[in-house]
C-alpha cells in the first residue's frame, strides 16, 4: 500500500464549504456591527444636540438682557447677564450703606455670551472685558438658529446630517428674559 499524501477532492470541498460558511457569518456580523455603530452615533448627536439646546435655553432664562435676536431669525444667539462666578465681588458685603454707590450692571461684572456656528462646531463665546472664552459646545453641525417671537419667547434650532446623509434638525421653544 502506498501513503497517501494531501486531501482528497471530498475533503476540499468541505473544507471550502466550511470557510465560506464561516467567511458568510463574519460578513453578516460585520454588517450588523456597522449599522450599529452608525445608529449609535446618530443617536449620539441627536442626545449632544439635545443638551446643548437645553444649556442654550438656560443661558438665555438666567441672562439680563438679549441683544440678538431681537426680532425675527438670527444664526447666532447673543446674551448679556452678570457672571455668577464674580457675585462676591459684584454684590457688596456687608450690604452697602448710603452715601456708598453701588452698580449692579456695571460693565466688569457682565458677561456676554455668543452662540453660533463656525466651520461646523456650535460654539459659545463668552466676552467679559478683554477676556474671551471659547466652549466647543457640539461637533458636526450644519446650523443653528435663534427665533424671537412675538410673545417673548425664542425657538432655537439645531441642523446636522445623520450617517444616512439625512438632514435632521431639533427645535425647542425657550422662555426669554423676565421682565
Amino acid at each position: 500500500m502506498s501513503k497517501r499524501s494531501g486531501f482528497s477532492i471530498i475533503e476540499g470541498l468541505i473544507t471550502m464549504g466550511i470557510i465560506g460558511v464561516m467567511l458568510m457569518i463574519v460578513n453578516l456580523l460585520m454588517r450588523d456591527l456597522q449599522r450599529e455603530s452608525s445608529h449609535s452615533r446618530d443617536q449620539d448627536r441627536r442626545l449632544g444636540a439635545q443638551q446643548c439646546i437645553d444649556r442654550i435655553g438656560l443661558a438665555l432664562r438666567s441672562c439680563q438682557q438679549v441683544l440678538e435676536p431681537t426680532t425675527g431669525t438670527r444664526p447666532v444667539l447673543r446674551l448679556r447677564g452678570w457672571n455668577a462666578r464674580e457675585n462676591e465681588t459684584r454684590l457688596p458685603l456687608p450690604p452697602f450703606t448710603p452715601p456708598t454707590t453701588w452698580e449692579p450692571a456695571a460693565p466688569a461684572h457682565m458677561l456676554e455670551k455668543r452662540f453660533e456656528v463656525s466651520q461646523g462646531t456650535l460654539l459659545c463665546r463668552q466676552t467679559q472685558g478683554a477676556d474671551v472664552h471659547v466652549l466647543r459646545m457640539l461637533g458636526e453641525v450644519e446650523g443653528f438658529s435663534a427665533t424671537a417671537e412675538a410673545d417673548g419667547s425664542f425657538r432655537l434650532r439645531i441642523d446636522w446630517v445623520d450617517s444616512k446623509r439625512r438632514p435632521q434638525s431639533l427645535e425647542r421653544s425657550s422662555q426669554g428674559v423676565h421682565q
